[in-house]
């Protein structure tokens, strides 16, 4: 797997039409957590954009909406939990879908007031993962009647 040179770049490919249109917010407070998503979902043909904390996967979810959201639960500013309920109780947003991720213990204290979408615990296994984005997006296209390509 190479590492990007920044935000929706990949060394020695030139990204495709296609792999431009599916955008995926990565928000997660550990930038190495945040930088092996980032080209494993390069490499699996989307454009992925991060943030460091819910405040900030808001602000970029308000201002340009990803596909799909991928959402740690513990962060400092605003916790994934919060931006989660942000994001889902507000019309304009409600509808992108997230994957909640997060250690299990966390999962457990939360799954009842979460209104994410799906859930991955960590460590997570990355097949597992691409799995569980291509599916929920599938779900979310069908309910959407914009076109969705995924890669």
């Amino acid at each position: 797997m190479s590492m990007g040179t920044g935000v929706g770049t990949t060394v020695g490919r030139v990204p495709s039409q296609q792999e431009s249109t599916v955008r995926i917010l990565i928000v997660d407070d550990d930038p190495t957590i945040r930088s092996v998503l980032e080209a494993l979902l390069e490499d699996e043909g989307y454009l992925p954009v991060t943030a460091a904390n819910g405040k900030e996967a808001v602000a970029i979810v308000r201002d340009d909406p990803p596909a799909l959201v991928l959402m740690d639960l513990m962060m400092p500013v605003m916790s994934g939990v919060d931006a989660v309920k942000v994001l889902k109780t507000d019309p304009e947003t409600a509808g992108i879908p997230i994957i909640a991720m997060s250690a299990g213990f966390i999962l457990r204290e939360s799954i009842d007031e979460l209104l994410a979408d799906s859930i991955i615990s960590k460590p997570f296994d990355l097949d597992a993962l691409i799995a569980n984005i291509h599916s929920t997006l599938r779900r979310a296209s069908g309910m959407d009647t914009g076109e969705l390509r995924l890669p």
